[in-house]
């Protein structure tokens, strides 16, 4: 592979415009092969993992033998927190399990209000901006605006009022997961070298500045919130994550402290708005794109919402074609770019002797959109593919969206009914057309997620009742 001799892959990443890159790519130059080593910066030997076989290992079967590596957690760690996501060992297994409960079904369930509202109030802010701005909409930031709110309820139990108006915070949340080219660059070569954050650089005052707003919005809440459970007996009453984590930590003899409690909020208000938004972002553009799938879906949804205004968990589930699009779209434009591992001990991943300590990158898409798995159609949007898996895509790990196994995504059902929610909602109200040449959209490189520079701008008009 040729690479830069300090670099690595970072020189051929940036070239390629495309942050799955140049990996995605190996993938399919090399079909045969399960596993294909690289030098990353530094000349550090890793390895990306290309068969489904062994993503399976990896992150179920043998889960228990792979980690974080230290690399990835410098890395996103100043940004999304160093919770529940990049803990290892028996401290993840103790966190996740004390966090499994309020991502219960049942609990999820509670959330269909607010994801109605915010669906509700993203309406309103479309109306609003398509009309001043002659029908051209930044959909990226509008719906980053509400997945924002939902989590932020969910999380803290706060309405931020974020969808309808912006504010301080959601500001200072852009900051940190918006930066320039430069602070992308900054971030990719913290994984390697913390020492860069310390350079007296604009770019780290700004990313510090908004990356403290934050926090500290964050820790005057986890205070209060303390001192307001330990004046009341009716604990039980709210239902929102921080009181639970407090709450129950306490319950096993074991509080856990003001940081820890900070960092796992920020997981979740990272993981929770950011891979939503993305993916409702992505489902725009593809549906622009292609009118005859955004005319099905509209028809879908419009017939219950005229039927039912508020829709249930029972409704939400039974939007099947407006579920296959939300797959077909995760399964296309996944928003996770990376999930590092690194083998603990000296193992072996379908025959291969895997030492303790390399790096190995699992990259959804290449799983995703690989043609061995979805068929030479792999890169069509066809939604109506999920009604008719056959082969390896049947196989329930070959959408590796949410990863799956003990790692997996927590909030997986709870991220699919608020997207169905807001999305039908969105198409119900509104239709879209592209204004942007494809090839001339360009998408934000490094970055941990797939997202599009400067988001995504469509035309917005309302539409009559079908």
């Amino acid at each position: 592979m040729d690479h830069h001799f300090l670099l690595g892959q970072l020189v051929n990443q940036f070239r390629s415009g495309d942050p799955r890159e140049p990996y995605a790519s190996w993938m399919r130059e090399q079909p045969d092969e399960r596993f294909i080593r690289y030098l990353d910066i530094g000349n550090k030997e890793g390895i990306v993992v290309t068969k489904l076989d062994a993503f399976k290992e990896i992150f179920q079967t043998k889960a228990d033998s792979f980690q974080k590596p230290e690399f990835n957690i410098r890395l996103i760690a100043p940004i999304a927190g160093a919770g529940v996501a990049f803990s290892n060992g028996d401290e993840h297994k103790s966190q996740r399990r004390l966090l499994s409960a309020p991502f219960a079904l049942t609990n999820v369930k509670k959330m269909i209000p607010v994801f109605q509202q915010k669906a509700n109030q993203l309406c309103r802010l479309l109306d609003r901006s398509s009309e001043s701005n002659s029908e051209m909409v930044n959909m990226t930031q509008a719906y980053s605006r509400a997945t924002l709110d939902v989590i932020l309820c969910f999380t803290l139990g706060m309405d931020f009022g974020s969808t309808l108006k912006p504010t301080l915070f959601d500001e200072s949340f852009a900051e940190v997961f918006d930066p320039s080219p430069f602070g992308l660059l900054l971030i990719a070569i913290n994984g390697v070298s913390p020492l860069v954050r310390s350079l007296p650089l604009e770019e780290n005052r700004r990313f510090k500045a908004a990356s403290e707003r934050i926090r500290s919005t964050i820790r005057d809440i986890i205070r209060k919130r303390k001192v307001e459970l330990s004046q009341t007996e009716q604990k039980g009453d709210r239902p929102d994550l921080l009181t639970h984590m407090i709450l129950e930590s306490e319950a096993v003899g074991d509080p856990w402290s003001e940081d820890k409690l900070l960092h796992n909020v920020l997981n979740f208000l990272a993981a929770g708005h950011e891979t939503s938004a993305g993916c409702l972002t992505w489902a725009t553009h593809l549906l622009a794109r292609h009118p005859d799938v955004q005319h099905k879906a509209r028809e879908e949804v419009s017939e219950l919402l005229a039927r039912k205004p508020s829709p249930d968990y029972v409704d939400l589930e039974n939007l099947s074609y407006l579920d296959n699009v939300i797959k077909e779209t995760l399964r296309l434009y996944t928003p996770g770019i990376l999930a590092a591992r690194e083998p603990a001990h000296d193992v072996q991943v379908c025959g291969q002797m895997l030492p303790r300590g390399t790096p190995l990158m699992l990259i959804p898409a290449i799983v995703n959109t690989n043609p061995t798995i979805w068929g030479d159609d792999v890169d069509e949007f066809r939604p109506d593919r999920w009604d008719r898996l056959q082969g390896l895509a049947a196989d329930p790990h070959a959408m590796s969206a949410f990863l799956y196994g003990p790692r997996g995504c927590i909030g997986r059902v709870f991220a699919m009914l608020e997207m169905k929610m807001l999305m039908a909602h969105v198409l119900s109200s509104f239709e879209f057309e592209p204004v942007v040449e494809e090839k001339d959209m360009k998408l934000v490189n490094p970055s941990p997620t797939l997202r599009i520079q400067g988001g995504l701008q469509v035309r917005v008009r309302r539409v009559e009742a079908l």
